[in-house]
């Protein structure tokens, strides 16, 4: 069989199965102890040795780190194809060399020189190959994880080959070559044998895989038949879904155009209500204004009514004051005037005692004779004249005091009223003006002062015309008294 790229490409990618790029020793060893387990063309059962297995890995995995790359596969390939095709023209044998092989060498030597025979030198085992029984195995233990188990039987060594002078017993050396010789060549016939087996394995599992593929494709066509049906069928519920949405998405645009076009109406009407309102409460503030500087034209007329009041309620007070001084000389002359009358009132009833007593003298001198009756008229005249006169001077004296109780009485009324009209708050001057109140006032303070002014002043002319009632239709004098002082 031809060593081919090929062919080796097909066999690593065999034993590739999981397609890494890559083979472990293990899995090389494995498969190699199984092509070699079966029997060669010519009926004879041949397995290889632990050293013959450590010199192919040698070269299989030189870096010894249990991966078999493709390169170090077909190097170690083609170097076997080599070596068959030199020993079949003549040549001598590839052999390896180097340190790890005579390791390798000695130890097979070690292992597999075991007889003599009488008419032959020393038999050498032959480091390559040796023969044991169809029941040997390969397990995992030593040199990368590999070494051939052995049965409890050993067939015989290999027969040597070549012309009769190799079997001398002058040359011993030249037998044990020939024999190495030999058992490479069989080696190699049966290493192609197991080529062509494995590219025949390989050709079954192409076929294989290539009927599996084929169902597949047919099952992928299948699937991606019933896919397409599936997928057209959702791209029409999609096309629905997308109409359904779309309905839904212009309905809710519409619903919420509709909202905001209500939302601008009623905040333009809102708007338009509240410029209304703040056009209203600009003219009211106007007039609160108006009626503020009415107020303080007010006030300031009042202060001035006030004062003026002040000075008047002074005059008064100095009024009263001359009127009390008066009405004490008047008492005094009043009860001057009263001694005087009670001393005439006792001399007038003393008088009419005598009066009487003369009276009743003069009616029992009637009767008795020579009792003077001239002189007894004429003092009876006398005496009824200073009666009229006393009795006069009384009734001037009543009616004199009757005016000045009244008098009295009236100045008493005028200095309470003057006396209340000074206790007044409103009537006291102030220090602080209006325009000064209001300029640090807020227009709700404003309106609320306002209001209460105008209370206050409602209340005091409420209280001013009741005082000017009363005062007409008890005293009038009063203000006849507070004119003529005002002219």
């Amino acid at each position: 069989m031809d060593a081919s790229d090929e062919s080796l490409a097909a066999v690593f990618n065999a034993l590739d199965s999981e397609n890494k790029g890559y083979i472990t020793v293990d899995q090389f060893v494995s498969t190699f102890s199984e092509f070699y387990q079966s029997s060669d063309q010519r009926g004879r059962k041949i397995s290889t040795a632990p050293c013959g297995v450590e010199q192919l890995l040698l070269i299989l995995d030189p870096e010894n780190d249990g991966i078999i790359h493709y390169q170090d596969f077909k190097r170690a390939f083609q170097e076997d194809l080599g070596l068959e095709e030199s020993g079949d023209h003549g040549h001598e044998p590839y052999a390896p060399s180097g340190p790890d092989f005579m390791t390798s060498n000695s130890r097979c030597l070690s292992d597999g020189m075991e007889n003599k025979t009488d008419d032959s030198g020393v038999h050498v085992h032959d480091p390559m190959a040796f023969d044991f029984d169809n029941d040997s195995s390969l397990s995992t233990d030593g040199f990368n994880g590999t070494h051939l188990l052995r049965d409890e039987g050993r067939r015989s060594w290999p027969k040597h080959r070549g012309g009769p002078h190799l079997h001398s017993t002058e040359s011993p050396g030249s037998a044990s070559r020939s024999d190495i010789l030999g058992d490479v060549e069989s080696n190699f016939e049966l290493l192609h044998d197991r080529m062509k087996r494995m590219e025949a394995q390989v050709e079954n599992i192409s076929s294989t895989r290539s009927n599996g593929d084929e169902s597949r494709i047919n099952r992928l066509r299948e699937e991606n038949a019933r896919f397409s049906a599936q997928i057209t069928i959702l791209e029409e519920r999609l096309k629905e879904a997308e109409a359904r949405e779309l309905r839904n998405v212009e309905a809710e645009r519409q619903h919420l155009q509709s909202v905001i076009t209500r939302n601008e109406r009623d905040h333009s009407l809102e708007v338009e209500s509240l410029r209304s309102r703040i056009k209203v409460l600009e003219s009211e503030c106007n007039t609160l204004r108006l009626e503020s500087l009415k107020i303080q034209a007010d006030k300031q007329a009042s202060v001035a009514t006030q004062r003026k009041k002040s000075e008047d309620l002074a005059e008064a007070h100095e009024r009263i004051e001359s009127l009390k001084e008066e009405m004490k000389e008047m008492e005094e002359t009043y009860n001057q005037q009263m001694e005087v009358l009670r001393r005439d009132r006792d001399h007038a009833v003393h008088v009419l005692e005598e009066m009487n007593n003369s009276l009743g003298d003069r009616r029992r001198s009637r009767t008795s004779p020579g009792s003077p009756v001239a002189n007894t008229v004429a003092s009876g005249s006398d005496l009824l004249i200073r009666y009229q006169e006393s009795q006069e001077v009384v009734r001037r004296m009543i009616t004199e005091n009757k005016e000045l109780r009244r008098e009295v009485q009236d100045l008493q009324d005028q200095l309470v009223a003057l006396s209340l009209d000074q206790g007044r708050s409103l009537l006291k001057p102030t220090e602080k003006s209006w325009a000064s109140e209001i300029d640090t006032m807020t227009k709700e303070e404003v309106v609320e002062l306002w209001t209460k002014e105008k209370h206050a002043n409602q209340q005091l002319r409420q209280y001013i015309d009741t005082l000017i009632t009363r005062i007409l239709e008890r005293h009038p004098a009063l203000l006849e008294v507070a004119s003529s002082v005002g002219r």
